[in-house]
């Protein structure tokens, strides 16, 4: 009796001293948030899960971002703004670097001295791995937070397994947009989502430029004529064949310049040049290469490295986004804003949500002569100075109110 009475003062004692050890563990282990990404290149999601990042660490947050090493853009940007980096293997599909990207994120979550309280994944493969953890090791997931960020154009069927996944499993869905929302083809309970667009800070140093070189094959572009400019992979859906066309048959009173900057992927600058350059009848010489000129219209293809891209940006007129499809994250569409350039835009993806308050800049989906209109349209407005001027001031209004970087608190707010 005497034995079990003592026996019950030590046990109660050893408890006591648990709770106080597991008290302060909690109190004293770093509160991170994990970043798991997929997708191979900097994409518009990619570039989502960055700015996301940013605002963290301007809010002084700890972060582990998780992605593949070698084969991935996230690898280097995360070295550049100084955010801790985990090699995960997730991206590279097959059995092996599942199984690894598995235990590596359950050593995560176990940790004893971190705690993971909001886990992000951006891909399907990620969400999938965060699931089978969620299913096989519940207990790992205490006082955490799953949250799904979706900015992807697929739809997401009415099936068993994804409602499973996204109403019991998951407990944030962030949506980019509300089209992405759409496209869920089950309801979701109000309390389980919210959108969210892209937002990001950029930096303009308003300077004003008069000219502008691109290389010694190019001729020097005068801002003193009307301008506009389309950034973007070359891509069948970004519709730059589309761009060509409607301002090549536009009726522009003024000289006048296209200027196309992107990388070249699907479809090659080249490709592109050579193609109207043929039908122009221009000579393809390399001392003329990649610039394009009839009826007082300049066309120049960009397609090498950039370094003064947003100083071009603020100088340029008119922005275009003409895509044909998807244009779910509207990255482009937010820079051409925050820098103060009014944009044509087409009514793909989420386009007509971001550009909401420019309604009179839309042009339908693919349509020459729509696009065209607007093209004309852009050239009244251009030399109507004071109309121009207050577009202008309007554009930069809506980019700082509405896609800054603080605005991104809205996702924290819905996930407490």
């Amino acid at each position: 009796m005497k034995h079990s009475f003592l026996f019950s003062l030590i046990n109660k004692f050893i408890e006591k001293r648990n709770r106080e050890q597991n008290k302060f563990l909690e109190m004293n282990k770093k509160t991170i948030y994990l970043f798991l990404n997929s997708n191979p290149w900097f994409s518009a999601v990619t570039d989502y899960s960055l700015q996301i990042c940013l605002y963290l660490k301007k809010n002084n947050k700890e972060i582990i971002y998780g992605a593949e090493k070698n084969s991935t853009a996230m690898y280097e940007k995360c070295k550049e703004h100084n955010i801790p980096f985990r090699k995960i293997p997730i991206h590279n599909t097959n059995i092996l670097n599942f199984i690894i990207s598995f235990f590596k994120i359950v050593s995560i979550l176990s940790s004893k001295k971190i705690h993971a309280k909001y886990v992000f994944s951006f891909e399907g493969r990620e969400h999938t791995i965060l699931i089978l953890t969620k299913i096989l090791f519940p207990f790992l997931w205490y006082n955490k937070k799953l949250i799904r960020v979706r900015a992807q154009s697929q739809e997401v069927k009415r099936k068993f397994l994804s409602i499973l996944v996204y109403k019991y499993y998951t407990d944030k869905i962030i949506f980019a947009a509300n089209c992405v929302l759409n496209r869920m083809q089950f309801d979701l309970p109000k309390n389980k989502y919210i959108v969210q667009h892209y937002c990001k800070d950029i930096q303009f140093n308003e300077n004003k430029v008069e000219n502008y070189i691109f290389s010694q094959n190019m001729p020097v572009l005068s801002f003193q004529n009307l301008t506009f400019l389309v950034l973007g992979r070359f891509d069948a859906v970004k519709g730059h064949d589309l761009v060509l066309r409607s301002f090549l048959n536009s009726n522009l009173l003024q000289p006048s310049q296209l200027v196309f900057i992107g990388r070249s992927e699907n479809i090659k600058a080249k490709d592109i040049y050579e193609t109207y350059a043929k039908n122009m009848d221009i000579c393809t010489e390399e001392n003329n290469r990649y610039f394009l000129e009839k009826d007082g219209k300049k066309i120049y293809i960009v397609d090498e490295k950039f370094n003064d891209l947003y100083l071009f940006m603020q100088n340029t007129h008119f922005g275009i986004i003409p895509s044909l499809d998807s244009e779910v994250v509207c990255r482009v569409g937010v820079e051409f804003l925050q820098s103060g350039v009014p944009c044509l835009y087409s009514d793909a993806g989420a386009l007509s949500e971001v550009f909401s308050d420019f309604s009179q800049l839309n042009f339908k989906t693919n349509d020459v002569f729509s696009l065209q209109r607007k093209i004309e349209e852009a050239e009244i407005i251009f030399n109507n100075k004071e109309k121009f001027n207050n577009l202008r001031l309007n554009a930069k209004k809506i980019g700082t109110e509405k896609y800054f970087l603080d605005n991104l608190e809205n996702i924290f707010k819905a996930c407490p």
